[in-house]
């Protein structure tokens, strides 16, 4: 969703805009919200900063004075908003870290900050503690927290720093990333003929689709129904992270029935089947044989997954086992090709989300036993979470035993030399962990790798510093 609006659009949002969505009965915040909500609330947003930290720009005349993010997960804003051609600023985060509060509070919301990123960044946040936010640490290596990633647009990453500083220390990082990234971000310069250019400002997209988005709002709150246009709603909704289900469900509804089995309508079914409780993930489920076969099985097979996984999460956010075992029974009479590595993955998704490690780490043993014929990259990655999360000695050495196992099987593998590190570490063989990083340092150095976690896991051993999750590679 898109909490924080760019300056060049909310002012006309505010001004215009908004009595629109109040017809509509839809209302957008733009202030924080008071509640405390739990951590696991975020997930359900995606990256959204839970109530207790949010801090939604300060305004003024209906302008941002501080810094404009985008929340929601970076595949979207990758795939979404790379036609904007800005400049990307990713600000990841992490609960726990005070530095990254205080760089939300004093930085960020500085009119000079907001108004010098408004202007030349897509600007995004990411927690870490959070699904996309484990993904992307992994995919950059990140290893301090905050962390600043500057990206050119098409997704390069140009520049990165980490930890606190001062406002001015932070504009003056940034006007460096800004120059490296090449590129003016406020104005675009199209070449339209032979005759010249002309010139546009990148909010006229936004305010195009936001534009199309406010008069289908006023539409549907007037009862306008059309199937075309319950469609088209649909699609657009979903964009921008706003509640979308409800308008798909009433299209598939209306839609008849003969015009289901269309390509157009097969894709709409697949696009909106993320949730196990949709009119399209039923109609999906029970005409499992047809989709498979008209619309790939490997990618319906993906769409439930997705839609089972997303309901896991949920389930943890409500605390809520029921729901659990409504998404696990899907799982069942979906006739998944592994079923059975599926719903393992799903049980600990749901243990370890509620950090209910006891849970978690007595399935993974029932699960992997001692180790053989698992899949080795499933399982590094849970002796990893066994090395950060476990305290209970006999688990942790069920799990240097799967570590031994890796290394054994692939001894030149130096992520698995260093996941056998970090358990020596945890059991206090201080000596031998340090040594086996070591090993694991050499190994990457040998082929040209960067073993930057490596280093990071060394300083830990050899400061007795508690180990990070950010050592945790899917």
């Amino acid at each position: 969703m898109i909490t924080n609006i760019p300056p060049m659009i909310a002012h006309q949002l505010l001004k215009y805009i908004l009595p629109f969505f109040i017809v509509a009965g839809i209302i957008v915040s733009v202030t924080a919200q008071g509640a405390n909500n739990s951590e696991l609330n975020s997930l359900t947003a995606c990256n959204e900063f839970s109530s207790s930290e949010r801090q939604d720009v300060n305004t003024k005349d209906g302008k941002p004075d501080g810094v404009a993010f985008f929340i929601g997960n970076w595949q979207k804003v990758t795939k979404d908003f790379v036609d904007l051609e800005l400049p990307i600023f990713v600000f990841v985060y992490a609960n726990y870290k005070s530095d990254c509060q205080k760089m939300q509070r004093n930085v960020f919301e500085q009119k000079a900050v907001g108004e010098f990123f408004n202007r030349n960044f897509l600007s995004v946040k990411i927690n870490l503690q959070t699904e996309d936010g484990f993904k992307f640490n992994n995919d950059y290596s990140l290893r301090d927290y905050p962390s600043y990633l500057f990206f050119h647009p098409n997704g390069e990453l140009v520049y990165q720093s980490s930890g606190h500083m001062d406002a001015e220390s932070f504009l003056a990082l940034s006007s460096k990333a800004l120059s490296l990234c090449q590129t003016k971000a406020k104005i675009l310069k199209v070449a339209v003929s032979h005759e010249g250019e002309m010139e546009f400002n990148v909010a006229d997209k936004y305010d195009n689709l936001y534009k199309k988005l406010i008069e289908s709002n006023v539409k549907y709150g007037n009862g306008y129904y059309n199937p075309d246009f319950l469609y088209e709603y649909a699609y657009l909704l979903k964009k921008f992270n706003v509640p979308y289900q409800h308008v798909a469900n009433q299209y598939l509804d209306v839609l008849p029935k003969n015009e289901l089995s269309s390509t157009k309508n097969v894709e709409f079914v697949c696009d909106f089947a993320d949730n196990i409780q949709s009119a399209a993930f039923n109609l999906l489920i029970k005409n499992l044989n047809y989709y498979s076969v008209i619309a790939d099985e490997e990618l319906v097979n993906k769409r439930i997954k997705e839609a089972v996984k997303m309901s896991v999460i949920l389930a943890a956010a409500n605390r809520n086992t029921k729901e659990l075992e409504q998404a696990i029974s899907v799982i069942k009479s979906a006739n998944l090709p592994d079923v059975e590595e599926f719903e393992f993955l799903m049980r600990t998704t749901y243990f370890e989300k509620l950090e209910r490690w006891q849970e978690f780490s007595t399935l993974a043993i029932a699960y992997f036993k001692d180790g053989n014929g698992a899949d080795p990259n499933m399982l590094n990655v849970f002796s990893r979470k066994f090395a950060v999360y476990i305290s209970n000695e006999l688990k942790l050495e069920k799990a240097l035993v799967w570590a031994k196992t890796l290394v054994n099987d692939k001894p030149s593998n130096f992520k698995y030399r260093e996941t056998y590190s970090a358990l020596l570490y945890r059991l206090d063989k201080t000596s031998k962990s340090l040594k086996e990083a070591e090993v694991a340092k050499a190994l990457a150095q040998k082929k040209g790798l960067d073993y930057s976690s490596t280093l990071y896991l060394m300083e830990s051993i050899r400061t007795q510093k508690k180990l990070s999750p950010s050592i945790i590679e899917e």
